[in-house]
């Protein structure tokens, strides 16, 4: 099977270079915690098969190579989250860094270690205090940034406490000169959390779209997360199955990634897979009255 590129030849769905076999070892969901594969790993391919096939498709690849391998010599395998995402049509990738030592002295993932890694490839305008306890750091990239070489700067995430804050964490944009807060993040365990169903309730662009933002087939995972964001809410469902994965591709939450996933099916079926989208209100241009800003599908490096 083969698509069109952009200028208008055929490219075969997934190439054979970005065709990375699944090494022996700990699977990890998006928050580089590990998880039971679903099958034998013998033969199949890594979820950063899906990533290079997303920046191929959108041309990052020869971007991004050298800066993921400067991150790799840096930090080791296993080490990174990704993110592919499609927001407000447009393509663009995260890299997430876990600092689960809470940002500890001396941690190769603070954004102050970062930022000189990446500074042969691409500029990045972050300045940090970095006796924050911050608990993960994301850099987002798109392909005109990449081209640019700059990037809008490192988001932070800080933990905070559900019973006192009303949140387990909130992120925040850091320039050079500010920290812009963005997010808050809540973790649940079981859909029928009455907090998560308050904050449901609480959202009227949520609740009158209950059962098409939460399939059953999303809802039966680890854990659901509903972020808050300004202007939209963020909804996000971690280790999913490989059939949900695949409703979400084909239901137009990933569009790029439908016909690859398909013919590939078979050999990501070991992986289970962590997805997200926003929602917003679109004020009457569809009949739901709701519509999805951006959407993100994450696997790890």
């Amino acid at each position: 099977m083969t698509i069109g590129s952009p200028s208008g030849g055929a490219l075969p769905l997934l190439q054979a270079s970005d065709r990375i076999p699944q090494q022996p070892g700990p699977l990890m969901d998006y928050v580089l915690t590990p998880y039971t594969p679903l099958a034998e790993l013998d033969g199949q391919l890594h979820s950063m098969s899906v990533f290079f096939y997303f920046m191929r498709k959108h041309g990052m690849v020869d971007s991004m190579k050298p800066i993921l391998t400067a991150l790799y010599r840096h930090l080791g395998p296993n080490k990174m989250v990704w993110g592919i995402k499609t927001s407000d049509g447009k393509p663009c990738i995260e890299l997430y860094f876990y600092n689960h030592c809470r940002n500890a002295p001396g941690n190769p993932m603070a954004i102050s270690t970062l930022v000189p890694v990446l500074a042969p490839f691409i500029n990045v305008a972050s300045v940090c205090d970095e006796s924050q306890p911050y608990i993960m750091c994301s850099l987002e990239l798109c392909p005109e940034r990449l081209h640019r070489k700059e990037s809008e700067g490192f988001r932070l995430y800080l933990a905070g406490e559900h019973n006192r804050d009303g949140y387990d964490g909130v992120s925040y944009l850091v320039t050079r000169d500010d920290q812009i807060r963005e997010n808050e993040y809540c973790f649940f365990y079981a859909f029928d959390d009455p907090f998560l169903q308050r904050l449901i309730g609480e959202s009227p662009v949520v609740s009158a779209n209950r059962e098409r933002l939460f399939p059953a087939s999303f809802v039966d995972c680890h854990s659901i997360c509903f972020s808050k964001k300004r202007g939209s809410v963020a909804l996000y469902f971690s280790r999913v199955s490989p059939a949900a994965m695949e409703q979400f591709v084909q239901q137009g939450f990933a569009p790029d990634l439908g016909e690859m996933v398909a013919a590939e099916q078979a050999l990501l079926n070991h992986l289970r897979w962590d997805i997200g989208y926003d929602v917003s209100v679109d004020n009457g241009a569809s009949e739901s009255g709701v519509t999805i800003r951006k959407a993100g599908l994450y696997g790890y490096l």
